[in-house]
């Protein structure tokens, strides 16, 4: 017979929580607010085969906005805003904290000439179609580019929801036009300043840590957070002594290596906790007799 003693620690449990930034911060984001141009009612009964001189169509990407035109001819001009419009200052934060987190958004440099095309263009359609993608990204860039360009109050806006790039689905979207989702916006708008408190705090802090460039983003943070508060807790476990109790035994020209796992038909399913229990337990299997009670074979992959 022979010990061997190991050290076991419970898994503490993961972190979990929830704090009042997000819902605090959206709140601040809907108050702050403008309301957003909503689609005037009474939107055009839009026909098959019906000719709709005038419309602007404003999409995210210039690959969807070339073959959309294909699709609307040329009494349709579609535009496409090459993603974001705008973003916080560079060299400042852009969030007045004291002011319930209002942000400052400037329209991208590089993204001035095509805002002034897409607004020279805007004025003289009869009415704003926006074709972004449905979710709070999309809902966010059609938000901010009817902001910047600043439609005159006759020309309606509509929100398209664009299934597929097909002329089916576009002509099913053009008859069931809608308004933009506040609440997707809201909820863009509460991630990108939770995103810039974060970044623009932790990123000089961890780069002077670590002596080069780092940016910290908001769910790398977090994830950063639980992991370092789970290590905390594991090590904040006392260890306790565990040993094994196991066995040679020798059949015929066979060597057989067995452990302990019940005795007196009781099972020892976490193991042994004293040396004193251990010994106990050797010196009533000194005189005992083994035997095999089963056999069992299996094929090794």
């Amino acid at each position: 017979m022979f010990l061997r003693k190991s050290s076991s620690k419970p898994i503490a449990p993961i972190w979990n929580g929830r704090c009042g930034w997000c819902c605090g911060i959206r709140n601040s984001v809907r108050r702050l607010r403008p309301e957003p141009r909503l689609p005037l009612q009474n939107p055009p009964n839009i026909q098959k085969g019906f000719k709709m001189p005038n419309k602007l169509l404003l999409v995210e990407n210039p690959t969807k906005a070339h073959s959309l035109q294909t699709f609307l001819g040329e009494e349709w001009r579609v535009e496409a805003t090459f993603g974001h419009v705008c973003d916080f200052p560079r060299k400042q934060m852009g969030i007045e904290i004291q002011a319930h987190f209002k942000p400052t958004y400037l329209p991208l440099p590089e993204k001035t000439k095509l805002l002034a095309r897409i607004k020279q263009g805007a004025e003289k359609v009869e009415a704003v179609y926006i074709g972004m993608d449905a979710d709070g990204e999309g809902e966010s860039i059609a938000w901010h580019t009817l902001r910047l360009i600043n439609l005159p109050n006759q020309i309606p806006v509509y929100r398209l929801t664009l299934s597929a790039i097909t002329a089916d689905a576009v002509q099913a979207a053009l008859q069931n036009p809608a308004a933009l989702n506040k609440g997707l916006m809201e909820a863009e708008e509460t991630r990108r300043i939770l995103d810039r408190l974060v970044s623009y705090n932790c990123s000089p802090a961890a780069t002077k840590l670590l002596k080069r460039p780092v940016r910290v983003e908001r769910l790398e943070a977090l994830l950063l957070r639980m992991l370092v508060e789970r290590e905390q807790q594991i090590e904040a476990i006392e260890p306790s002594p565990c040993y094994t109790l196991r066995g040679k035994f020798q059949v015929g020209e066979t060597l057989i290596e067995a452990s302990l796992i019940s005795f007196k038909e009781q099972p020892i399913s976490e193991g042994l906790r004293s040396q004193s229990q251990v010994q106990t337990l050797m010196r009533g299997l000194e005189k005992g007799v083994f035997w095999i009670g089963d056999v069992r074979t299996s094929d090794e992959t």
